[in-house]
C-alpha cells in the first residue's frame, strides 16, 4: 500500500507480522544498498539499511536508530518520508515492512554497501518482498 506523508503508528503484536522499517536512500538518483550478513535471514541478498522496529518505538523511530547504528547517518524525523506499508510472509516469518523515502544531501553512509543506479539494480538479488518497491523507484525515479 503506498501512502502519503502521515505516519501510521502500529502498536506490536507480539503473535503478529515482525515490524521492519526500511531507509530508501537516495542521493542524485542513486540509491544506497548493503549486503545482508552471513548470519541474517536472506543472508548474502542486498538491502536498503534498516531492521527491526522494537516494542515501544514508532517505525520512524526504529529507522532513525538503525541508519545511526548501520551506516552511521545521524538524521531528524523530518528526513523521512514515508513511502510504502508493504506485508509479507515467508515461509518462516511474517513481515510489516515499512518504507522510508531518505533524501541525503551531505550525508555519507558507512559500513560497507554502496551506491546504484536503479538501471543497475536487476544486477543485484534483493529479497523478494523488496521487489514491489524496486518496481515503484524505477517507475518514479528512471528517465
Amino acid at each position: 500500500m503506498l501512502v502519503g506523508t502521515r505516519e501510521h503508528n502500529v502498536s506490536r503484536d507480539l503473535e503478529g507480522p515482525i515490524r521492519i522499517a526500511v531507509g530508501v536512500l537516495r542521493r542524485s538518483n542513486r540509491f544506497w544498498i548493503q549486503q545482508r550478513r552471513e548470519s541474517a535471514h536472506l543472508a548474502g541478498r542486498w538491502e536498503f539499511p534498516g531492521g527491526k522496529v522494537e516494542v515501544g518505538e514508532t517505525p520512524t523511530e526504529g529507522l532513525l536508530r538503525e541508519l545511526s547504528e548501520e551506516v552511521g547517518i545521524e538524521l531528524e524525523r523530518k528526513s523521512l518520508r514515508l513511502l510504502w506499508i508493504r506485508d509479507y510472509s515467508y515461509a518462516d516469518r511474517s513481515l510489516r515492512l515499512f518504507f522510508f523515502l531518505v533524501e541525503l544531501g551531505a550525508e555519507t553512509p558507512a559500513g560497507g554497501g554502496h551506491w546504484i543506479s536503479l538501471r543497475e539494480i536487476g544486477e543485484y538479488s534483493f529479497p523478494l518482498a523488496n521487489l514491489p518497491i524496486l518496481e515503484w523507484l524505477k517507475r518514479k525515479y528512471e528517465v
